[in-house]
């Protein structure tokens, strides 16, 4: 089932449960859902209609709370860095973001970097600081600002700059930066992405 919905009255609505407030499915979502597995048997996790983000696979990410295009996030390809304003109708190679296996140890949850047009990475600048992207192959490969680590609430993803309290999140126009979200049991909504499985035929 696609994660993505419509917009309705000024917000994004989608399908069955996955778009509810987080106060009537609280008790039924496993907020971190992984346990170690080796690469070659990683488990397929299904979170009420929407999949936990997996390795190698293509997704395109969108906040409800950006009120700038249809909040999809894009990379700008002038200056690198990211936003949460695109349209579903731009070019794919900006918002399509494939997944690279970062995780750090064999107890470590599963961790990734987040690689647009499979070759730009998302980066953690530090806290209020924006989301830049940088070349992947360019950087060594024990630099952390590029891993990040899905954690799940409701039928959203966010995404939390390994071994930091600080998670990528937005503002109302779009602009993206890091900030700890204090309420793990009702986190902001500034960090609340809703996930869609890009297949190949979709790219």
């Amino acid at each position: 089932m696609s994660c993505f919905g419509r917009r309705q009255n000024g917000n994004r609505v989608g399908n069955k449960e996955v778009f509810l407030k987080p106060a009537k499915i609280q008790k039924n979502i496993i907020h971190q859902l992984w346990s170690p597995v080796s690469q070659s048997n990683t488990r397929k996790i299904i979170i009420k209609g929407c999949q936990a983000i997996l390795k190698e696979a293509t997704y395109k990410l969108w906040s409800k709370f950006s009120n700038k295009g249809d909040g999809i996030m894009e990379r700008n390809s002038d200056d690198g860095t990211v936003s949460c304003d695109g349209n579903r109708d731009q070019n794919s190679d900006h918002q399509n973001m494939t997944t690279r296996d970062k995780t750090q140890g064999t107890n470590d949850p599963p961790c990734y970097a987040f690689l647009f047009d499979k070759k730009y990475a998302i980066k953690g600048n530090g806290e209020g600081q924006p989301i830049t992207t940088v070349e992947i192959d360019a950087i060594d490969d024990n630099v952390k600002s590029v891993v990040f680590e899905p954690k799940y609430h409701g039928g959203s993803t966010m995404l939390k700059l390994f071994g930091t309290d600080l998670y990528v999140g937005c503002d109302r126009d779009g602009h993206t930066t890091l900030m700890k979200s204090v309420d793990h049991t009702n986190p902001s909504p500034k960090v609340l992405f809703h996930a869609e499985r890009v297949r190949s035929k979709d790219k």
